[in-house]
């Protein structure tokens, strides 16, 4: 079994152990679990988490309070104000997208099946592959068919028989909100003014909804501030330093 596999098992067997054991989580492990499918497909941010469970038929309010604080206690994920973010390893541990299916998803943006190698590592890191992942990964798709380097070794390009699978999972993987965000921040020195903040998330392929989400998750956390007189917004993790 992966390890995501496990590390999922053993969430939804925590889950379980918690709601059947405190009254304050005497819920639906099933409704907890469909509302992190459910990030998971929307680059992992719910800006409104109370009306997404009261959609999806949790009309109670306690009920819903329930399932948000047991995602908060479990560690899966943050709330900031309605909405709901998801830590990284929440986001990424479903048996869907495995590493291999996060990397096709980036080659077959744009349709081409194709992506220069010049930048490549930040756009993986998005999708919450380190730097020593992308590089297993190529070497393996590499050497079993999947990938090719052009010959000026430039391109990195996907073959014609997983070329349609890449386009597939492009149109359907998303982001880590928070992740992208950080990877977008560091290719801009970690700090960006607030003018030209909104052009440059739209510019760089992120979700302005999600990415005002995560903006206010880090300053609240002490992990970004404003400063200056223009409000520069200034990254303040040690990956940026």
């Amino acid at each position: 079994m992966r390890l995501g596999a496990v590390h999922t098992a053993l969430s939804v067997a925590s889950l379980a152990l918690v709601t059947a054991s405190s009254p304050v989580y005497a819920t639906d492990v099933g409704r907890i679990e469909a509302l992190v499918d459910q990030a998971r497909a929307t680059g992992c941010v719910i800006p409104d988490a109370n009306a997404a469970l009261e959609g999806a038929g949790v009309i109670r309010p306690d009920a819903r309070e329930n399932i948000l604080s047991a995602l908060v206690d479990l560690d899966r994920a943050d709330r900031v104000g309605p909405a709901v973010v998801l830590n990284s390893t929440a986001c990424h541990d479903g048996a869907a997208p495995t590493l291999r299916d996060r990397f096709l998803a980036v080659m077959g943006q744009g349709g081409a099946c194709a992506q220069s190698l010049d930048g490549l590592e930040r756009q993986m890191a998005q999708y919450g592959l380190t730097p020593r992942d992308v590089e297993v990964l190529r070497d393996e798709m590499t050497r079993y068919g999947e990938l090719v380097i052009s010959d000026d070794g430039a391109t990195l390009r996907v073959t014609d028989a997983f070329c349609d699978q890449a386009k597939s999972l492009a149109a359907h993987v998303v982001p880590d909100a928070r992740t992208a965000f950080v990877s977008f921040m560091a290719a801009n020195d970690c700090r960006i003014g607030t003018r030209d903040l909104p052009d440059a998330v739209i510019a760089s392929g992120l979700e302005p909804a999600a990415t005002d989400v995560v903006i206010e998750a880090l300053v609240s956390d002490g992990d970004a501030i404003y400063y200056g007189f223009d409000q520069t917004l200034i990254l303040l993790w040690e990956r940026c330093t």
